[in-house]
């Protein structure tokens, strides 16, 4: 476990939780760093008490910066023990919200910035044969991006610049394939189970940048995710 025992859990808030877990990895100013970043792109002012807000903003906007600072095989293993100890401490049942709208402990004195993930003109290519997949992903941008789905990596190749997403749930596209449609892209890679960052990272080194997410991501979250990273690249982490 990064940094923090089980008998501590019940005594800390989310924002301890995480402050204490993020430094067991990080130094005590990149950790603040990092977190700012997140906030930022969930547009809170500081780390939600408890509650689907929490959920999100630590498999969302957290996720994403901690990916592209530390690398996805850390981040998942923190995330993933991270949700296990707010789970513990029951952080994650839907706290009681005040009538001005749900809590946040606040960790900055910054001006709170305003909510939502803005994303601009953005451009998203699914990789994917499922048609569900894809209609559930489109419902969930809504105008935020468009999306266009691609039955094949060389249907990517064709497709305009924009973020590339590569259902890999089934298996991983061979290597030569994945490196020229990710080249010069953010890529989020959704599931390669049995495949290690390692492969991954000589798989993406054309890419942008690249983030790997669980292949039991519903796609309503797989959408959230890239809008994140659209936020991320945009605010230049």
């Amino acid at each position: 476990m990064f940094g923090i025992s089980h008998f501590r859990v019940r005594s800390l808030s989310a924002a301890g939780i995480l402050v204490e877990a993020l430094e067991a990895v990080v130094s005590p100013q990149r950790c603040q760093m990092l977190l700012r970043e997140a906030l930022g792109l969930a547009g809170l002012r500081g780390v939600p008490i408890g509650g689907q807000l929490l959920a999100r903003f630590v498999d969302g906007p957290l996720s994403i910066v901690l990916s592209l600072s530390i690398g996805s095989d850390v981040t998942e293993q923190l995330v993933d023990q991270l949700r296990d100890i707010l789970e513990k401490a029951d952080l994650l049942a839907e706290p009681t919200v005040e009538p001005q709208g749900p809590r946040q402990d606040s960790l900055f004195d910054d001006e709170p910035t305003e909510p939502g993930i803005t994303c601009g003109d953005l451009m998203i290519t699914l990789a994917t044969d499922d048609r569900d997949a894809f209609a559930r992903m489109s419902v969930a941008l809504g105008q935020t991006a468009q999306i266009v789905r691609a039955r094949s990596l060389f249907d990517v190749r064709q497709a305009v610049d924009g973020m590339l997403v590569v259902d890999a749930r089934k298996g991983c596209p061979p290597l030569p394939e994945l490196w020229h449609a990710s080249k010069g892209r953010e890529v989020l890679v959704w599931g390669a189970p049995g495949i290690d960052d390692g492969w991954l990272a000589a798989a993406l080194a054309s890419a942008r940048s690249w983030i790997r997410c669980s292949e039991e991501t519903p796609p309503e979250e797989m959408a959230y995710l890239c809008q994140c990273l659209a936020a991320a690249v945009a605010h230049g982490s």
